[in-house]
């Protein structure tokens, strides 16, 4: 058998080998191989040096306590034990002898009631030494020694007395020098340190009373006899005890003559105590006991409360029961439901996992809040009054999967029994019922229930959740509310003093319930505007269910997307079995991480994965130099000397397991990922599998999401939350009307929501891929409330179909800029919804009877009237479900996420590389097919009209509801799913098309007059629009987006000079009406061709215009909004390019007669020609037709000349009417 050799180490055998090798290697190879051998090599010195420091031992015996810093001396017994550890340890510090071997004075004690003798009054000088390294001594013979003999008894031995123990009297301390300060310590020190009791010392044999008594005292106590050390404690004990006393007596002897005094000088008498007085005691009356404390009520703010009747009882599951009863909130049942019963408004703040969101609705339902719904009399005559027993309890949500999730969950938890009374209902999907109690839905939804019943008569109570987040229709809800509760509550007042009341109560008040994740609810508590009868309570219901730990990054990475693959992919090879739950920015970054952790755990995490953490390692996580923030650069360079043993990135992942870990005996790296996305465009059956078990106990979900799963949502299993702690939000330019889609950090509040989705069904742990630092310095706390930094043109209309005048007065929790507000409303009255005064007209509440913004109920009006309902319909449903498209780039090419991220010429072997570059080939072929095919897809959809998107997308509706209707007429999902792949389109977006058009064309129908063309019914296939009906169908949108329209460049009275020629389309500069751009976000610094160019828009590339020659642009384009991308770039203004989101090209002499009887028309006052006089004041003439923005903020463009009659009223020539055009 061969001799056992040990193994030799991975990079101690390439170095090896490295040295031994001929053959020449690539230079950037071997330099990265040369850096891979130096750490590996260093890191083993400093473990080997680390090792070398723990086997050094220090005696720390003689290190001082740092509590004894600010102590100037030491006493007897610190100075002794000191001294005594120096010796021992073979120190020779000066002065430790003199400490140790001191020479002292003896003192001669005599007897109490014995002479002393006078020849004991000579010094006696003994050298006092520790009794431990004091030796043993011989015993001498009785009376050696000694100045005279000892006295005998018969027997012949010795008689020894016994020694009377001196009293100890306490003696207060007098002043004394610092001389004789240092000498009593010595003294104290020495007696303690020789064994001694207090108060006891050793003089000699100086009698034999003394010696008889030294004896005795070394001998051990019997027959139960105290010992001297004792009593001295009890006689001191008692001396101090009658020292307190007298000092008690004598203060209060001070006290009783200080009273008598100060009675004496305020001449006041004392009243003394009654003694064996008859009629006193006779007269006299105890007092009644004092009731018991009262458990607190949350104070009530003055209005009208009620509560149902009676409560209902519940049966649950045993499961289901003693989860609930775990739930924070469930614990803080009664204090909620008595502030909801005292008070007409109440706010409860509860963390992450708390159970506000399911538990809160239960407990209302139980208390009796729409306990009996449907359980009215039948019989027409009979009395009943309604109560909170007879209305739903509304409950909001801001997204849709989160009132379906959740009304899901409710209803489980409420059993059979009465999980029937649990509905939801969100856009295109309702499951309410005669009987539903429980009303899970979005907040447009109660938003729009408001605008057809703004009493809200069939709820009792409305409970808003999430308010946090601070959406746009949850503020309006809350101020709405606000209103509608006081409303609710006199009117119920009324009918209670009204006779009629007799007969039965109709309405009876309201109950709000805002509930919020973070304690950020001063917006509402303290708003006076909002509640004007006080504050409403605040509940709160402290901690969640189950721990959560947060780890921070120890730098912050630029590049996150790598980070978070490297950070995953660690985490599912070391962490026990759970879920993950990781957070990103959008939809892009889904799909980069999913096939970066694709590539790297492939099907499962096999042993080769320990490659990655080796490479990892030597190339700093696969980055090239430092990618860090700034601030959080590392110091120095890389021949700097790096400890890499005292912080292992294992350690990162080494978490304590709990009970339900250790009872799991999967391990962490055979688990199989099975990785799923989740954000809002994703079709809704894919988002519920996110809800799913697993497909086997050998996977572990891995679940990659956007801020969709930041609130209300319960993912069952994950325990595992990585946050990249970036979001991407929509800004809005209040001014300029630009929108942006920004990268940016979220809140803290935002943090602490995505880290409790650990927390909801176990204990979890958060990886946030950022530092502290860079958390406590850029992450606000709150985020902005979107009602900041959106359009508000619906809003102010439903306010003004209030008559709310003045929007300005409306009780926003956050009012809005007053640029917001009169932006809306210039727009209001460019669409006929408001007139001049301000009040909304009737075109306005048409328009508001769509379920739409106004913008397209304009163009729904104008559609009904002309007899092209059903495109227009399709049309607008294609505009408000928006990004049907997918785009070219998307999903064409991925990231690289090669462990190594080398190049083809780094691979090992020759056949490596020729792998590589066989499947770079294979992709660049499959890339070119790819965009041929989108080009053969776009080319198809918009061949009926190549200046309009509006077209392509009424196109690309009807082409969708052919191919996914059958020839029996029903819904073919393979169908339209092959047809979205085919043609590049979202299947999600394409389904909400075809259900709003349902909607739509119902909602349109219903509310069609004798005026309008009334169209037969719905249809979900379209029919093929004629030329003109194109034609009418782009001045219907132009009619919806007539004040977003921009010129070419090169028309403008005073074009701009210079710059180079356009060469694409996508290269024309257009102008806007109002400008694009603010004062604030020009580059004053720059030359005149480029600030001409900042100021200017151009064509996306996804418009059907990109793709025309230049020379055929047209002159006029209306678009639907403009985007300017994120800047890449040094510098944050030069290269950004505002792009237009074209509808459609428009004629001058069209856009004018669009324009008509809006504040954007202008007439010019200098007739063209020659102008006819009329009797009256009066003249024909032909003027100038020119376009120009409300409020003069952009330029005026001329377009035509009509011919008009002009009457002159105070010298100015005003248009009556127009003769022609």
């Amino acid at each position: 058998m061969a001799p056992y050799q040990p193994r030799e180490r991975k990079h101690k055998k390439i170095a090896r080998q490295k040295l031994k090798q001929e053959e020449p290697v690539v230079s950037k190879k071997e330099k990265r191989l040369n850096k891979y051998l130096d750490t590996k090599l260093r890191k083993d010195e400093n473990l080997e040096l680390l090792k070398k420091l723990a086997g050094q031992k220090v005696d720390t015996g003689l290190l001082q306590s740092s509590r004894q810093l600010g102590r100037v001396r030491e006493t007897k017994r610190e100075r002794f034990g000191r001294a005594l550890k120096e010796k021992r340890a073979g120190l020779d510090v000066e002065g430790g002898e003199d400490v140790l071997y001191q020479r002292r004075k003896l003192r001669n004690e005599a007897e109490e009631g014995s002479e002393e003798d006078e020849d004991l009054e000579e010094e006696h000088f003994a050298l006092g030494v520790s009794a431990v390294d004091t030796p043993a001594q011989n015993r001498a013979t009785f009376g050696g020694g000694l100045k005279r003999p000892l006295d005998l008894g018969e027997d012949g031995r010795p008689i020894m007395t016994k020694r009377k123990r001196r009293k100890v009297v306490k003696v207060v301390a007098e002043p004394l020098t610092a001389e004789d300060d240092d000498d009593d310590d010595d003294d104290s020190m020495s007696e303690q340190s020789s064994g001694a009791s207090a108060g006891e010392e050793w003089n000699g044999f100086g009698s034999e009373e003394d010696a008889s008594s030294s004896s005795e005292t070394s001998e051990p106590q019997k027959n139960g006899e105290a010992s001297e050390d004792e009593e001295s404690e009890a006689e001191t004990e008692a001396s101090e005890q009658s020292n307190v006393s007298d000092k008690k007596e004598r203060v209060s002897a001070f006290k009783q003559w200080a009273t008598s005094q100060r009675n004496v000088a305020l001449d006041f008498q004392p009243s003394a105590l009654p003694e064996n007085n008859a009629a006193i005691l006779a007269n006299f009356k105890p007092r009644q006991q004092s009731p018991d404390l009262a458990v607190p009520v949350l104070q009530m703010n003055g209005q009208r409360t009620s509560k149902p009747a009676a409560a209902i009882t519940i049966t649950r599951p045993e499961a289901v029961q003693a989860a609930r009863l775990e739930l924070p909130v469930v614990q803080e049942e009664q204090k909620i439901m008595e502030a909801i019963h005292n008070n007409p408004t109440v706010i409860i703040c509860g963390a992450t996992g708390s159970g506000k969101t399911t538990q809160v609705p239960q407990m209302m339902f139980e208390s009796g809040y729409g306990s009996h719904i449907g359980e009215l009399p039948k019989d027409a005559q009979s009395k009943y009054s309604l109560g909170p027993e007879h209305g739903m309890i509304g409950v909001t949500q801001p997204r849709r999967v989160a009132a379906t999730s959740v009304a899901d969950r409710v209803a489980h938890e409420l059993g059979a029994g009465y999980k029937y009374r649990v509905a939801h209902q969100v856009r295109y999907d309702s499951s309410v019922k005669r009987e539903t109690a429980i009303k899970f839905m979005t907040d447009g939804i109660l938003l729009r229930e408001i605008g057809q019943d703004f009493l809200l008569s069939k709820y009792s109570a409305i409970v808003l959740d999430e308010a946090h987040e601070r959406s746009v229709n949850t503020d309006i809800l809350i101020g709405m509310l606000s209103r509608i509760v006081d409303l609710r509550t006199d009117l119920a007042k009324e009918e209670e003093n009204a006779p009629a009341a007799r007969e039965g109560r109709k309405h009876y008040p309201l109950k709000l319930v805002i509930m919020s994740a973070t304690l950020r609810v001063a917006d509402f508590a303290d708003n006076r505007r909002l509640f004007r009868h006080g504050a409403p309570p605040v509940v709160e219901a402290e901690g969640r269910q189950h721990p959560v730990t947060v780890h921070f990054s120890r730098r912050t990475q630029r590049d996150y997307v790598a980070e978070t693959v490297m950070k995953v992919s660690r985490g599912h090879r070391k962490l026990p079995p759970g879920g993950m739950l990781v957070f990103l920015p959008g939809q892009n970054e889904i799909r980069d991480v999913a096939k970066g952790l694709r590539e790297r755990l492939g099907g499962a995490a096999g042993a080769g994965d320990a490659l990655y953490d080796d490479l990892d390692e030597a190339n700093g996580s696969g980055r090239g130099g430092n990618d860090y923030l700034e601030g959080e650069e590392s110091d120095g360079d890389d021949s700097d000397v790096e400890i890499t043993g005292l912080d292992d990135d294992d350690k990162e992942f080494h978490i304590e397991e709990d009970a339900e870990s250790r009872s799991d005996r999967r391990t962490p790296g055979t688990l199989n990922p099975h990785i799923l996305p989740l954000y809002a465009a994703l079709p809704t059956s894919e988002q519920r599998k996110v809800f799913l078990p697993a497909p086997s106990e050998n996977h572990r979900v891995i679940i990659l999401a956007t801020n969709v799963a930041e609130t209300s949502l319960t993912i069952p299993g994950v325990r595992y939350v990585f946050d990249c702690g970036r979001s991407k939000e929509k800004r809005y330019d209040l001014s300029t009307g630009v929108q942006t889609f920004e990268i940016d950090w979220i809140s803290k509040a935002s943090a602490a929501q995505r880290a409790g989705r650990a927390g909801r069904t176990g204990p979890g742990h958060c990886w946030r891929l950022f530092s502290s630092a860079v958390y406590e310095q850029f992450f606000p706390e709150f985020a902005v409330p979107e009602i900041l930094r959106t359009p508000l043109e619906s809003t102010v209309l439903q306010l003004k179909a209030m008559d709310i005048e003045d929007v300005v007065n409306f009780p926003f929790p956050t009012p809005p800029e007053m640029a917001q507000l009169a932006r809306a409303e210039r727009l209001l009255r460019t669409l006929g919804a408001i007139g001049t005064n301000g009040k909304i007209t009737a075109v306005g509440r048409e328009i508001l009877g769509f379920p739409v913004n106004p913008r397209f109920g304009k163009m729904l009006l104008l559609a009904r009237r002309n007899g092209i309902v059903a495109h227009t319909v399709a049309v607008v449903a294609a505009l408000g479900v928006g990004e049907l498209f997918i785009p070219e780039m998307q999903g064409e090419q991925g990231r690289d996420f090669r462990e190594d991220g080398a190049s083809d010429d780094e691979d090992d072997d020759k056949e490596s590389r020729t792998a590589r570059r066989l499947e770079d080939r294979i992709a660049v072929t499959a890339g070119q097919n790819r965009h041929q095919a989108y080009t053969r897809a776009h080319a198809a959809l918009a061949r009926w009209d190549d200046q309009s998107d509006v077209v392509k997308l009424l196109t690309t509706a009807a082409a969708y509801a052919e191919a996914s209707t059958s020839p029996a007429g029903r819904p073919s999902i393979p169908a339209s799913r092959q047809f979205c792949e085919e043609f590049f389109l979202r299947e999600k977006g394409m389904q909400e098309v075809q259900l709003l058009r349902q909607q739509l064309h119902s909602i349109v129908s219903a509310q069609a007059t004798t005026q309008d063309i009334t169209s037969k019914g719905y249809s979900p296939l379209l029919p093929l629009p004629t030329q003109k009906e194109r034609a009418m169908l782009n001045q219907v949108v132009v009619a919806g987006y007539l004040d977003q329209i921009a010129i070419r460049s090169d028309l403008l009275p005073t074009p701009p000079q210079g710059g180079r020629k356009p060469r694409r389309a996508i290269e024309v500069p257009y102008t806007t009406l109002t400008p694009s751009i603010s004062e604030t976000d020009l580059d004053f610094s720059a030359d005149p061709t480029e600030q001409a160019l900042q100021k200017s828009v151009f064509v996306h590339p996804s418009s059907v215009l990109a793709r025309l020659a230049v020379h055929e642009m047209p002159g006029y384009i209306i678009f639907s909004h403009l985007s300017r991308a994120q800047s890449s770039t040094i510098n944050p203004v030069r290269g950004k390019r505002t792009r237009m989101h074209v509808l459609t090209s428009i004629g001058a002499k069209a856009l004018a007669a669009l324009a008509e009887g809006t504040p954007l028309l202008r007439f010019g006052n200098r007739p063209v020609g020659k102008a006819v006089e009329l009797l009256g004041g009066k003249r024909e003439c032909w003027v100038e037709v020119s376009l120009r923005s409300v409020g003069g903020e952009g330029g005026e463009w001329g377009l035509t000349a009509w011919k008009v009659l002009q009457r002159r009223v105070r010298g100015v020539w005003e248009v009556e009417r127009v003769l022609a055009r």
